[in-house]
C-alpha cells in the first residue's frame, strides 16, 4: 500500500501550488516487523527523489539501524501538566461536564504526559457516570490504574519484612484485575514519593522494580 501511494499521480487541487514531491506519513511505525521495515527502506531509497517520509514511534530503538540512520530524528517531550489542564478546562467546558478538581489531577497523573488518553479517559469517565459528576474515583476505574492506596497499602505491608502477610493482599490485588505492570509503576511511583527512604534505597528498589519489569516483559507469571 505505501508504495502504491507513492507510485501514485500527484493531485493539484483547484489549482493550487503543489510541491514537487510526495510526503506519506506513518504513525506508530515502530510497530512495523523487521521485514516491513526493511521494505520500508527500499521503498524510501527508489523513491527518493520524488517522496519525502515522516515516520512517527514511540520508541526509536524499535526502528532498525538502517533505517532510522536515513532520518533527521526530533523528539518531542511530554505535555507539561499546565498546557494538558488547560486544554482539559477547554473541553470540560465546551462539553459542559462537571469535574472535580481531584479528577483532573487524576486525568493528569493517568495521562503522564499524553493528551489523547486523558481526553479519552475523561470521554469514557463522562459515559461511565451518565452526566454525574466526574471524581477521582470514576477516573481511576476508568483509566484501569491502580489506586494510590493500594499501593502504599502494599508498600507498608513489605516494610514490616514479613512476605506471609503481604501475600493476601496480593492475592486480592491481582483478583480484582489490575494489570501487574500497571501495580509495578504505582508501586515505583509510591517509593520515589515516600519522604523517610533515602535515596540509596530509592536507588535500590528502582533496580529491583526493573528486574521485576524485565522478567514479566519476558513471560514470568504475574503472580510470581
Amino acid at each position: 500500500r505505501i508504495s502504491n501511494a507513492v507510485a501514485s499521480g500527484q493531485v493539484n487541487d483547484e489549482g493550487r501550488p503543489c510541491p514537487q514531491f510526495k510526503i506519506i506519513i506513518l504513525d506508530e511505525a515502530d510497530n512495523m516487523t523487521h521485514d516491513a521495515q526493511a521494505a520500508l527502506r527500499r521503498i524510501m531509497e527508489v523513491y527518493a527523489s520524488v517522496t519525502r517520509f515522516c515516520i512517527i514511534c514511540n520508541y526509536v530503538t524499535k526502528m532498525i539501524e538502517p533505517l532510522s540512520s536515513r532520518c533527521a530524528k526530533f523528539r518531542f517531550a511530554p505535555i507539561s501538566d499546565e498546557t494538558q489542564l488547560a486544554r482539559l478546562e477547554h473541553v470540560i467546558s465546551k462539553e459542559n461536564i462537571k469535574v472535580t478538581d481531584d479528577a483532573k489531577a487524576a486525568l493528569l497523573n493517568t495521562a503522564r504526559g499524553d493528551l489523547r488518553r486523558s481526553i479519552t479517559v475523561l470521554q469514557g469517565a463522562h459515559q461511565l457516570m451518565k452526566g454525574e459528576t466526574i471524581d477521582g474515583a470514576a477516573v481511576v476505574e476508568v483509566s484501569g490504574e491502580v489506586p494510590e492506596s493500594t499501593a502504599l497499602e502494599i508498600l507498608a505491608e513489605l516494610r514490616k519484612g514479613n512476605f506471609n502477610s503481604t501475600r493476601p493482599v496480593i492475592q486480592r490485588i491481582v483478583c480484582e484485575g489490575y494489570n501487574v505492570m500497571a501495580l509495578l509503576q504505582r508501586l515505583q511511583q509510591a517509593v520515589i514519593s515516600a519522604d523517610d527512604l533515602l535515596d540509596v534505597q530509592k536507588a535500590n528498589l528502582g533496580n529491583v522494580f526493573a528486574e521485576v519489569d524485565y522478567r514479566l516483559a519476558e513471560g514470568s507469571g504475574s503472580i510470581i
